[in-house]
């Protein structure tokens, strides 16, 4: 179901990134909470991407961004605006041809009837 050369790259790479971000549409944002409640008890940072908020993003800084279509809208000005500063993006959607497959360097992709459960997984 997920390409696993990918996650092992986000995996192995999560301790060396200055900053961790996350950014999610409406619809997943339960999930990626949980996710970062679970990084936060493996003592690894983590910061939510809300939108009106400000952060200063550097180059060592890497971005999971989470859309079950890959078309927020917010989502995908905040990639845009990290790719300017070449932070990693990892994105993870049901489209391979949707803007947030497009824009990141990376993408995982879930199954379209069952893109919450794949995510659940995923993220534990």
């Amino acid at each position: 179901m997920f390409d696993d050369d990918i996650i092992e790259e986000l995996v192995a790479d999560i301790n060396s990134w200055s900053n961790f971000y996350i950014v999610s549409d409406g619809e997943s944002i339960d999930l990626v909470r949980d996710f970062q409640n679970r990084l936060d008890r493996q003592n690894i940072s983590s910061f939510l991407v809300y939108d009106g908020a400000e952060y200063k993003f550097e180059q060592d800084d890497c971005l999971l961004a989470v859309s079950s279509s890959g078309e927020d809208k917010f989502v995908l000005e905040v990639i845009k605006a990290l790719k300017s500063r070449d932070v990693k993006v990892y994105g993870l959607c049901i489209d391979l041809k949707s803007g947030l497959a497009q824009l990141s360097d990376e993408c995982i992709f879930a199954d379209n009837d069952r893109f919450r459960d794949d995510c659940r997984e995923f993220l534990n």
